[in-house]
């Protein structure tokens, strides 16, 4: 059962609209709102919709998008396109890496599992971790032990060097001066910080 209280009553509306298109029927939402809806931890804001394996022609999509509603061309590039959507920012992007598990299909909306929102989160973090990202790792720690996560993460990307990305994880400074998501599950900055740096100093005895 999605958690549809993660996502304000507008953009859950733009989110079931988008993905009855047929032009993202190969697609799957990703990300922290892909996490929200299914946990409920966090409200999220953004619909970022990825596929591993379809190349698209990104201005076909846009003049799709501009036959359906308000559309804001935000950045594109080849298999990407970034837009704001009646008001909501939406990213459509080509990610060639491979699920891996099954997507979830509830209500319409085809989402990405945990454990590759996990992989995609330590990757998120290791280029550069927004405040956002930690909180979705604190709540993704709850779900998987840390060895499991870089397991995950291994398996999705091919990479088995895990130096960067553990050092990346209680690496907080460039999200310090960032906003605090609006929660919907208790967690402070403060005890997400302390509980990462636990785990990953537990992680490294």
């Amino acid at each position: 059962m999605l958690q549809i209280k993660a996502v304000q009553p507008f953009t859950f509306a733009i989110l079931k609209k988008l993905s009855a298109l047929p032009a993202l029927s190969q697609f799957q939402l990703v990300g922290g709102t892909a996490l929200a809806l299914q946990i409920g931890h966090r409200q999220s804001i953004d619909l970022d919709f990825f596929t591993p394996n379809l190349d698209f022609d990104e201005n076909v999509m846009l003049r799709t998008l501009q036959g359906l509603g308000e559309t804001t061309v935000l950045s594109t590039d080849i298999n990407w396109l970034g837009v704001k959507f009646e008001g909501v920012k939406v990213d459509i992007l080509k990610y060639p890496y491979p699920l891996i598990e099954e997507y979830i299909e509830e209500d319409g909306i085809r989402l990405i599992s945990p454990a590759d929102i996990a992989a995609m989160k330590l990757s998120a973090i290791s280029g550069r971790g927004a405040k956002k990202d930690f909180f979705d790792l604190f709540f993704l720690l709850q779900i998987f032990p840390l060895q499991e996560m870089l397991d995950l993460y291994t398996k999705k990307f091919g990479i088995h060097e895990h130096f960067h990305v553990i050092r990346s994880l209680t690496y907080f400074e460039d999200a310090e001066e960032e906003i605090d998501p609006v929660m919907l599950q208790p967690a402070t900055w403060q005890a997400v910080k302390k509980n990462i740096e636990r785990i990953v100093r537990d992680f490294l005895l």
